[in-house]
């Protein structure tokens, strides 16, 4: 109505040709053309962005046994499949903000990138802990060292069962943005 001056209501039986010519949409077919255009390409990323939400809600971390010590660690080749999952998504969310027609799923897609976000730097910190209690976990369990070191024997026993109780919540999050991200 704002392009014609005129109201006009789509569902009446009045709705007809003869209406439409009365509106002189003809001499607004570039205005009327630049608004379907407009509603086409926010379609599209809207179409986008639900792609993105549905393959994130099917995402899941990946576990592998450590020694007889059960799934504690995360796989390295699928935990390396997911980081660049996360990078292409958020590559993609990245493209959509710079377009013009996102204005209207803007704050939509912008919770998207942060939550991406802290899905990634979280699994990338969980890697470089897991290496770090690898190396301890091979230094005193099982050896003489824990013999010679027993107040380093005792703070990593403290920091073992912490890893293996946030490792075993872990398993139960059914996804990897629900694992990482706190508000889900």
């Amino acid at each position: 109505m704002s392009i014609t001056g005129k109201p006009f209501e789509l569902g009446k039986e009045l709705f007809r040709l003869g209406g439409l010519l009365d509106t002189s949409f003809v001499r607004l077919k570039d205005e009327i053309a630049e608004i379907t255009h407009s509603a086409s390409k926010e379609l599209e990323l809207e179409e986008r962005l639900v792609h993105i939400e549905e393959d994130w809600s099917e995402q899941v971390l990946t576990f592998d046994r450590f020694k007889a010590r059960g799934f504690v660690t995360l796989s390295l080749p699928a935990t390396q499949v997911l980081l660049e999952q996360l990078a292409e998504s958020q590559m993609s969310l990245g493209n959509m903000l710079h377009s013009r027609f996102i204005e209207p799923l803007r704050e939509e897609v912008t919770g998207w990138v942060a939550k991406l976000s802290v899905v990634s730097e979280c699994v990338e910190q969980w890697l470089v802990v897991q290496n770090m209690w690898m190396y301890l976990e091979a230094v005193f369990v099982g050896t003489t060292v824990a013999q010679q070191l027993p107040q380093e024997a005792k703070r990593f026993a403290m920091i073992d069962h912490k890893w293996t109780v946030i490792m075993a919540r872990a398993l139960e999050a059914p996804t990897a943005i629900q694992c990482c991200y706190v508000n889900e």
